[in-house]
């Protein structure tokens, strides 16, 4: 292999792995609700509380369910939905404490059910709240799930709520770790700049062969 090839390649890999640190989350937490993987037409669910990974969902209605992999309303994954319209969900971190929220995924809850959004209020540890609404699309067959992001500001809370309004959804993949925490350190930044300054470099090299 050349000098020219093997610099090109090491420019390659330096940029790639700059990128990637950009854009990983700085925490990887996700609840995934695998637990409640289940076969059949049916569904699983509790009058109580959810917790997984040291988050807790409390539900003002009568509580959560997860449609089993046959079920019309299966979306892929073992996800979760509040049992009851109007109902509220709640999540907070187990033991109380501040955290940082990244993204949730969404999706209708019925077979070929219509589209709908869900509206989320973060309560900030010291006071204050943040909002978002979230649409997600109607499902033609099997609903499907979407990545929704939620932006800066939705760190340092000690809760997020929101209701299950009508038309229904379900919910997955929720991530901890907010864009405040996501911003590379001076050390990425220099490898990325100096990254593409080697591409540059070698593509005005190419131009003078």
């Amino acid at each position: 292999m050349s000098t020219t090839q093997t610099g090109r390649r090491l420019v390659a890999q330096s940029v790639a792995l700059a990128l990637a640190l950009v854009a990983a989350p700085a925490q990887a937490q996700v609840m995934t609700f695998d637990a409640n993987a289940c076969s059949g037409s049916g569904f699983v669910g509790s009058a109580g509380s959810f917790v997984e990974d040291g988050y807790s969902l409390s539900f003002t209605g009568s509580g959560w369910a997860a449609w089993c992999s046959s079920a019309g309303g299966y979306a892929g994954s073992p996800a979760i939905f509040e049992n009851s319209p109007g109902g509220t969900i709640s999540l907070t971190q187990v033991g109380g404490g501040a955290f940082s929220i990244f993204s949730i995924d969404l999706a209708t809850v019925y077979l070929g059910g219509s589209a709908g959004s869900a509206a989320f209020t973060g309560y900030i540890n010291g006071g204050g709240t943040v909002q978002t609404t979230f649409n997600y699309l109607a499902a033609a067959g099997n609903p499907a799930f979407n990545t929704f992001y939620f932006g800066a500001g939705w760190d340092n809370l000690l809760s997020v709520e929101w209701t299950q309004d009508d038309p229904y959804h379900q919910f997955d993949n929720v991530a901890f770790g907010a864009p405040s925490e996501v911003v590379p350190e001076p050390a990425t930044m220099t490898l990325l700049a100096t990254g593409l300054a080697g591409m540059a470099a070698a593509r005005r090299k190419k131009r003078k062969v």
